[in-house]
């Protein structure tokens, strides 16, 4: 032993070997079993340890040396017997000062190590140590996420098994305390900071075994909280006080992020404890009293204390946790509650965010206020002065405030105390309002947020009873006419105290939201909530004539008119809700019709004020006003437009006008289209344009265009994508002064012939064909101006030499690119059309000059292809010529082949393309030079318009278009060498010529033309081999071919491979297109259709066990097409059979992902298609469905409504069962049971995921409801057997409606669904109902929808 000893001595100490070979040697004696070598382990841990601590040696080295020991501890015998091998590994892991991966790989090995394990357990501080040591060198080293969080789940596993194993807990707590519960905050905290899934309540589970678990450890620590003294070394509880001393003092020596979390770690494990809640709340109380929180005096010794300062946030957690655990708000310790330390606390938080608003301390008031409404109600008022008219000076305090406020009103919302919260506001505003300097005062939106405002709109309409909302609004007009519009009355001077807008402010928009809240024309209202609502609206005209004089009598103050403008605009809105309910026409009085026609006499709609008065407010306005009052009475102005059709002059009845009759709605709209402000025009100008004469119109797009071309792109999207494209017109108008924009610019280059087009358009008459189509005299305009434009563009041209920059004319065609002239009438679209052909060929003029060119080409030829459909291209345009130097220009973009397929389509192109023929063959002539390069690329544009020309499938003359079509194959075929010559060269010309080889074969086997045939047979077997390298990254081009191939199979039999056929069909059938296995499935025979279904089958049942593999989606795609495809009579026997074994594998698949794995993306896509699948199957009558394969798909909706499935599988069952209904109406009658428990399955999910608490797409959810509305719809024809059901579907759905507060789009498609099925139920039924529902509630719902239906939907038609 001594010489073995020796030896490896002398080896290690030997410098002429490598420390490879040192460590080789050293690797072989750990992994040894022979307890011989004990003393050479050590030795080679010695030798370990001195390498490492050579400063000389290089890291490489070290960390090879780590690599090797991480080995060592691996293979390291029981250490327990040997503790002198496990003292030095520790020894060297301890001491190291590097971070690299390999050192923490030791650390790992030692953590995961079983005989480690078993030291730990006699050596706890030892392990402690080790851990700080690792997650300090783990967050000072890059390592990926996943090593970081394996690392950590290490941690807490070994701390999890060491600290059953240890007897003296007071020790370990001690350890804990001291060394631990820091390292572990910070592992907690980094856990937080990623996206990985991890239960802390492990951590939390720790703290409560460790420091709670023991019933005597825990009375002692609770005994001993509140006493300050340092306990004697004799005293027997000095470890636990000494403990209570070290959490006492985090505050001081942690950062407040390690506070949070290590305070709230020993809190819920205290909260885990079986503790009374008495010992619950009084460690809650000491806790936050280290952080200097203590409301309420505690005892003699801590007085009343609170220091809101970083260590808010520790509270906010210790306060949440409390909160989750749902402590009882009478938990009582000494004299107090917990009720009364959290009042005292909100107060002083009231106190302390007036001096210092910030996230924390708001975040800290919503979790307080979370406990009870009570809390809030106590401190309303204060709330209101403290925190809700303070200024909110950054976002994120705005955003923490709105979340904070939204929560407040919720809760109002829900306990009907709306009135409550809105009265403390405003009568603590009035309170405070001499408070304020002009700095601090705030403005609305500091006050109540957008968002809030817009939530008191909502819960205004939600509201139960109309009434309440009758009785809050008078409290509002209360409040306007005393405490804003009587003070500005009493004020003496011209001006408004400065304080009093915010009054104003708030109140006003108050007012508008409950006006366009409140549900007014339903018929659900009650008529005297009706006259009552009518009567508030004839109190607030008196009010808002006061407050139109008031604001006269004083200076002009933007704020001041914005308010009194917005609430007329929303008074007048509401006055035509009655004007359009009522259908009844109101008079105008005889003074108002002779006064004068000013666009801004809104005595029309608003007369409780005079024209006098609203012709001073005007011109204040639009002298002194801002932005927003401004478009505030331009608002104004529009809303008298819409009101005229409604009403009536004393004298001369209805107000008719049109264009040519300047009435009071024609001049408005002129006004509107010349003083308004562009922004505020594409907003609304598309509801009075049709008043404007063309001329107008031309102006008004000139103003338009001129402001687009100062914006940049971000802002054109925003403002194009509006409702003004919706008018023709003025899209019309708007590309016509684009266009001539783009003249102007191409000018400047020397090219004028866009310029020399547009001087002959006459901009009236074509927008007078654009407004009425019947316009004879100005159709035949265009069509002259058409055919001098096709002159123009048919000569010929030279290249341009001057140099431009591309960004010249990016607007404009951007601004072109987004109007939809694809919508214009006939005459200007193909107007439009030809412009756009001038706009390419100046810019083909400059391309060879200016590369950059071909990026506006681009855009120029997106246009073209948009507008380049079911126009007249005159005769005068040469289109041959016209493609050719268009596909010179543009034949390397992506939109070439797009734009020569319109051309295609052209009444006249066909004929004329026999011109580029002649060119071509004309290889002499001069126009080569100018439109084609040469021969081959001449040859290049003919077949590539011989490729487009084919794609078209309804030509018009066809006749002339088989001749022209001919005579390119011909030419083809004539120069077929020289068109083939490259493909042998270069394998990327199968590509470009694979479409032509594709014609050019399918004509020749269609004509049985031998000859042509055995000169494309030459390149057959080639291009069949790049058909089967590209199916999936060529699919449409090869498809084609391959469908050929397949429709002149027997033709070509003995030309293709061998089993070509199936070899294909195994190989590639995943990545086929629809037509192409429909073409599979007719051409098989039946033993190769019959094999085919077979391996689906298999193929179905191992891919479904795999549910994220890529052929999933494929498999399913293919089982569809293979139902719908008609066979003949053989394969439809092989299909029934086949289709009961698939139906029960959908079913199988959608079991195991409700059960055995969670639903994923690829998952929920796969059940959509097996739907698709079903109504498939059920839709096709052609397919004799078995009962069991109907009781599979009821299986397989219901599997499907327990799974968490999204909103579009919801939508896909209702569709399945709408069509079981509609096809198969015989089946589904005999399983009504069966049925209907899919029914009301669907019925209660779409409830569910339809409350307004819920984040679910509520328009798919309206979509939902409405397709089982239809299907309700439908048990009406079969009403003898859906009698019984009826019942039971009637009190189902009433029941589980009741106690969901739905959505109101969805609310009326499920109150359509009762009424079907009480219009199903007979009389006897409804009587049985009506004594035998479960709950008072239902009934009197029953009863509510009973007297509904018989009152509006149980006659329809007219009387």
């Amino acid at each position: 032993m001594s010489s073995h000893n020796t030896n490896l001595s002398t080896f290690l100490e030997n410098e002429e070997y490598s420390i490879e070979q040192h460590l080789k040697i050293i690797l072989s004696v750990f992994t040894g079993s022979d307890l011989s070598v004990l003393k050479n382990k050590i030795f080679a841990l010695s030798w370990m340890k001195q390498k490492l601590f050579d400063e000389k040696l290089s890291d490489d080295k070290k960390n090879l040396i780590y690599s090797v020991l991480k080995l060592c501890i691996s293979n390291t015998i029981d250490v327990l017997l040997y503790p002198n091998i496990s003292e030095p590994i520790l020894t060297i892991i301890l001491n190291c000062y590097q971070s690299s991966k390999e050192i923490l790989d030791c650390f790992s090995e030692i953590l995961k190590s079983s005989h480690f394990l078993k030291y730990f357990n006699y050596h706890f501080e030892k392990l402690a140590d080790i851990i700080k040591l690792f997650v300090r060198k783990l967050n000072s080293t890059e390592v990926e996420i996943e090593y970081k969080f394996e690392a950590y789940k290490n941690i807490f596993n070994i701390i999890s098994k060491v600290k059953n194993g240890i007897l003296n807990k007071n020790s370990l707590a001690t350890i804990f305390t001291d060394n631990l519960i820091e390292t572990l905050s910070v592992i907690v905290n980094d856990i937080k900071k990623t996206n990985l899934e991890f239960d802390l309540h492990i951590v939390e589970n720790i703290f409560y075994q460790v420091l709670f678990d023991d019933l005597e450890f825990r009375n002692t620590f609770l005994r001993n909280l509140f006493i300050d003294s340092v306990a004697s070394d004799l005293d027997p509880e000095k470890c636990v006080k000494d403990i209570i001393n070290k959490i006492k003092n985090f505050p001081t020596h942690f950062k407040t992020d390690i506070l949070v979390t290590s305070y709230s770690l020993i809190f819920s494990g205290f909260l885990l404890s079986n503790s009374d809640i008495k010992s619950k709340f009084k460690m809650f109380i000491v806790l936050n009293s280290y952080i200097f929180i203590s409301p309420l005096t505690l005892n003699e010794r801590n007085k009343k204390c609170v220091v809101l300062n970083e260590n808010i946030v520790t509270a906010n957690a210790l306060i949440e946790l409390l909160l989750e655990f749902d402590l009882p708000l009478n938990s009582q310790m000494e004299e107090f509650t917990l009720m009364d330390w959290l009042t005292a606390f909100i107060d002083a938080i009231l106190d302390k965010v007036k001096i210092d608003m910030n996230c924390s301390i708001l975040k800290l008031l919503e979790t307080c206020f979370r406990f009870s409404p009570v809390l809030i109600e106590n401190c309303l008022r204060k709330f209101t002065k403290n925190v809700m008219l303070t200024k909110k000076k950054t976002s994120d305090l705005i955003k923490t405030y709105s979340d904070l406020c939204l929560f407040v009103l919720n809760v109002h919302v829900k306990l009907n105390r709306m009135h409550k919260l809105i009265s403390a506001l405003l009568i603590t505003i009035k309170d405070s309002l001499m408070d304020f300097t002009l700095e601090d005062i705030p403005e609305k939106f500091d006050v109540l947020p957008g968002e809030i405002f817009e939530r008191i709109q909502v819960a205004i309409t939600n509201l139960p009873s109309t009434m309440q909302n009758v009785v809050l609004l008078n409290t509002l007009l209360y409040h306007l006419e005393k405490d804003c519009i009587l003070s500005i009355e009493q004020q003496d001077s011209k001006q408004v105290d400065f304080r009093l807008l915010l009054m104003f402010d708030i109140v006003t928009y108050l007012i508008s939201r409950f006006i366009r809240g409140t549900r007014v024309a339903d018929h659900s209202v009650p008529d005297i909530v009706k006259d009552k609502f009518s009567s508030l609206m004839d109190n607030l005209a008196g009010l808002l004539g006061k407050f139109g004089k008031a604001v006269i009598s004083k200076e002009h103050i933007p704020k001041l008119a914005e308010c009194f403008l917005y609430i007329c605009l929303v008074w007048g809105d509401i006055q035509l809700i009655f004007m359009v309910y009522e259908a009844a026409p109101r008079i105008i009085p005889k003074q108002v019709s002779v006064m004068a026609k000013s666009p801004t006499n809104l005595v029309y709609l608003h007369p409780y004020l005079s024209d006098y008065h609203w012709k001073l407010i005007a011109q204040r306005v639009v002298n002194f006003g801002d932005e927003n009052c401004i478009n505030l009475l331009n608002d104004l102005v529009l809303q008298k437009i819409h009101a005229l059709p409604f009403l009536e002059d004393e004298i001369l009845g209805p107000y008719v006008e049109d264009v040519y009759n300047d009435g009071p709605a024609v001049v408005c709209a002129h006004y509107l289209s010349t003083q308004s402000n562009v922004k505020w025009l594409f907003h609304h100008v598309s509801e009075f344009v049709h008043l404007l004469k063309p001329v107008d119109i031309l102006i008004l797009s000139k103003t338009l265009v001129n402001y687009c071309q100062s914006c940049d792109e971000e802002q054109l999207t925003e403002i194009l994508f509006t409702d003004f494209r919706e008018i023709r017109s003025l899209v019309t108008a708007m590309l016509c002064y684009t266009f001539h924009s783009l003249s102007k610019k191409l000018a400047k280059f020397n090219l004028k012939e866009m310029k020399k087009i547009l001087r002959r358009v006459d901009y009236e008459e074509v927008l007078k064909a654009e407004i009425n189509e019947e316009n004879n005299s100005s159709v035949k305009i265009i069509e002259s101006l058409l055919y001098d434009i096709g002159l123009v563009l048919s000569e010929n041209f030279t290249y341009g030499e001057d140099e431009i920059n591309e960004n010249v004319f990016r607007i404009d065609l951007y601004i072109l690119k987004n109007l939809p002239a694809q919508y214009l009438h006939r005459p200007n679209k193909s107007l439009m059309c030809l412009l756009t052909l001038s706009l390419i060929k100046n810019l083909i003029k400059l391309q060879f000059k200016n590369p950059d060119v071909t990026i506006i080409l681009t855009e120029s030829s997106k246009f073209l292809q948009g507008i380049l459909t079911d126009v007249d291209i005159p005769e005068s345009l040469d289109c041959g010529k016209t493609l050719a130097w268009f596909y010179r220009g543009l034949k390397d973009t992506p939109f070439c082949d797009l734009v020569m397929r319109r051309f295609c389509e052209l009444k006249n192109c066909g004929s004329q393309i026999e011109s580029v023929i002649d060119i071509v063959k004309a290889t002499n002539s001069e126009e080569v030079n100018v439109f084609i390069k040469n021969k081959a690329e001449g040859i290049d544009l003919v077949t590539s318009y011989l490729i487009n020309f084919e794609k078209i499938k309804k030509r018009k003359h066809s006749e002339s278009g088989n001749e022209v079509k001919c005579k390119l194959m011909k030419l083809c075929y004539k120069n077929y060498n020289e068109v083939f010559r490259t493909v042998a060269e270069n394998s990327k010309q199968y590509e470009k010529k694979l479409a032509l080889y594709t014609l050019l074969l399918h004509e020749a086997l269609k004509s049985d033309d031998k000859n042509r045939l055995e000169l494309l047979c030459v390149h057959l077997l080639d291009f069949v081999q790049f058909a089967e390298e590209n199916y999936s990254t060529k699919s449409e081009m090869v498809s084609k071919f391959l469908l050929v191939l397949l429709k002149y199979n027997n033709a070509l039999k003995t030309l293709l491979p061998n089993n070509f056929l199936i070899d294909t069909w195994c190989s590639n059938c995943y990545t086929f297109n629809d037509d192409v296995i429909r073409a599979f499935i007719k051409v098989n025979t039946v033993e190769e259709y019959c094999e085919m279904m077979k391996i689906l089958l298999v193929d179905t049942e191992g891919v479904l066990l795999e549910p994220e593999s890529e052929n999933l989606n494929n498999l399913c795609r293919l089982w569809k097409i293979l139902i719908e495809t008609s066979v003949k009579e053989d394969k439809a026997r092989m299909k029934k059979k086949i289709i009961p074994r698939l139906c029960h594998l959908a079913t199988k698949y959608v079991i195991l992902a409700n059960t055995d794995f969670q639903l994923t993306e690829t998952s929920a896509d796969v059940m959509k298609l097996f739907l698709n699948i079903f109504t498939t199957i059920v839709r096709n009558n052609k397919i004799i469905l078995q009962y069991r394969v109907v009781d599979l798909c009821f299986d397989l909706i219901s599997s499907l409504i327990n799974v968490k499935f999204d909103e579009e599988l919801l939508v896909k069952c209702v569709e399945l069962l709408f069509v079981f209904c509609g096809v198969r109406t015989a089946l589904l009658l005999d399983r009504i049971p069966s049925f209907y428990l899919c029914y009301k399955s669907l019925f209660t999910e779409i409830v569910r995921r339809s409350d307004i608490n819920n984040s679910y797409d509520i328009h798919l959810m309206t979509s939902s409801a409405h397709k089982l509305e239809k299907l309700t719809d439908t048990f009406a024809k079969y009403k003898k057997d859906f009698t019984k059901t009826a019942i039971s579907a009637i009190a189902d759905c009433i029941s589980i409606s009741m106690n969901t507060n739905i959505n109101e789009s969805v609310k009326n498609h499920l109150k359509n669904i009762i009424y079907c099925w009480i219009g199903i139920c007979d009389l006897h039924g409804l009587k049985y109902l009506s004594s035998t529902l479960s709950s008072t509630d239902c009934e009197n719902l029953f009863k509510q929808y009973c007297a509904n239906y018989n009152k509006y939907y149980k006659f329809t038609g007219k009387v």
